[in-house]
């Protein structure tokens, strides 16, 4: 019948409130909020469910009606716990609204930009920030005028906040982080990237007060040293997760002090560490048992002192049984450092060893014989691997799906065959267009991905 409601009244409230959480927790963020708003769109119950369920808003930060937008999304979406503030984003105002015509178009506003608002820059504004109902994330990107006053401030209103991240907030200080560190003892996940204002303090700070921590990241910290990690070496056994890119004052003695006190370390990647080489491998190995992924990309100095050796990898594979390996750019790895791997390391599903000159048709006959699960691999500007040596690899690795093979000068068009005529399960191959024949096109043109097309 036209205008009957066939599905509300069979549909409980309980049911319907589990309905839109799973819908708000879609991997894809944009996604999860045109879905959410849609379903709010449907009738007032559904209305008034979604603004009772909903978990993640962006807050915009500039803008005049900034701040009242603030209050109303505190008061219409009591349930938020992913809050994310981004400074280049502005709350929309139509040009010569009145208070009034801007208050009866609330509802349309406030669909329209959902969870915008501005955080202000004054830290009695900032206390508002406690109504959202105690965030768990707080995201702040791009805040070039924000300052320890005000990180300090929504501190105060964010007990149970588990994970923060701070991303190009030039202000920001050692002052600020200590702050949130005293206030916020569930911090878990910790992301700071290119604060450059960022001391070894604020580190220190979070090893002392947030002894929970499962997961670091630090993204072009340049004035963080070594001593900041015997704090979180001391304070933070239960670190699991590890992620260093140019950190240029970090060296061996940072991932000892790391090594020595989270022996659950699970994940560490270090991006363009030249400082970091063999001593820190072979502690992590002696300590980190349970180390499964492990990223080591370009790191390498002209001081062999402190490059990534075959010595260093090793040790790994005696210890540690890693299912992802990351030694893109570190040159002093050999055909031993390889084999040690493919011997220790029975589990490995994914191997990057792009841009190792020294490495040959041995080492990826080890690996075929013995990573039988790889799924991935990675072995672009390998200057001495031939046709030969995929063959021997594919030969025992029938599981793999992704293959990167540019720029390795004696890969033919007859090795390019030989991957596609092996691998069943492939599903991408990057490599020059002219290596592939018309044959290897026709039978395999949906996994062919082409790079640098016509050298």
């Amino acid at each position: 019948m036209r205008g009957a409601d066939l599905i509300n009244p069979a549909l409980p409230d309980e049911l319907l409130d589990d309905v839109l959480r799973r819908v708000g927790a879609g991997a894809d963020g944009a996604g999860s909020k045109r879905d959410l708003d849609a379903c709010a769109l449907v009738c007032r119950r559904w209305s008034r469910l979604e603004r009772a369920s909903r978990r993640r808003a962006r807050l915009a930060a500039s803008g005049a009606r900034a701040d009242e937008v603030l209050r109303l999304v505190a008061e219409r979406f009591p349930a938020l716990a992913d809050v994310s503030v981004d400074e280049r984003l502005t709350v929309w105002s139509p040009a010569g609204a009145s208070g009034s015509a801007s208050r009866s178009r609330r509802p349309v506003s406030l669909c329209r930009f959902c969870a915008e608002s501005r955080i202000g820059e004054h830290s009695r504004e900032l206390q508002e920030f406690n109504l959202l109902g105690s965030p768990e994330i707080l995201s702040l990107n791009n805040f070039e005028r924000f300052t320890d006053r005000s990180l300090s401030s929504i501190a105060k209103g964010c007990k149970n906040l588990t994970d923060l991240i701070l991303t190009d907030c030039q202000l920001l200080t050692d002052r600020s982080l200590e702050f949130v560190a005293r206030s916020c003892k569930k911090l878990a996940r910790v992301k700071i990237n290119g604060c450059q204002s960022m001391d070894t303090a604020a580190l220190a700070h979070i090893g002392r007060w947030c002894p929970g921590l499962l997961e670091l990241s630090l993204i072009y910290c340049p004035r963080i040293q070594n001593s900041a990690f015997l704090e979180i070496g001391q304070g933070c056994s239960l670190l699991r997760s590890l992620y260093l890119v140019d950190c240029s004052r970090i060296s061996d003695d940072a991932l000892c002090h790391i090594a020595q006190g989270c022996k659950n370390l699970i994940e560490l990647s270090v991006r363009r560490g030249y400082e970091i080489g063999d001593k820190a491998l072979i502690s992590i190995a002696e300590n980190c048992k349970s180390l499964r992924e492990l990223t080591l990309q370009f790191c390498e100095r002209l001081i062999l002192l402190w490059m990534v050796s075959d010595a260093g990898v090793i040790a790994i594979a005696e210890s540690c049984s890693l299912q992802k390996l990351n030694l893109c750019g570190c040159q002093l790895i050999t055909d031993s450092g390889l084999t040690a791997i493919a011997r220790g390391c029975p589990d490995l599903i994914s191997l990057d060893i792009s841009v190792l000159r020294m490495i040959g048709d041995m080492a990826l006959a080890e690996i075929g014989e013995g990573c039988p699960k790889l799924k991935e691999i990675a072995l672009s500007h390998c200057p001495e691997v031939t046709s030969v040596g995929l063959g021997h690899l594919v030969r025992g690795c029938q599981q793999l799906e992704s293959c990167q093979m540019v720029y390795c000068r004696q890969i033919s068009s007859a090795g390019v065959a030989t991957i596609v005529s092996s691998c069943s399960k492939l599903k991408k191959l990057l490599v020059e267009e002219w290596k592939v024949s018309e044959r290897t096109r026709r039978r395999a043109g949906s996994v062919l991905t082409f790079l640098c097309t016509g050298l």
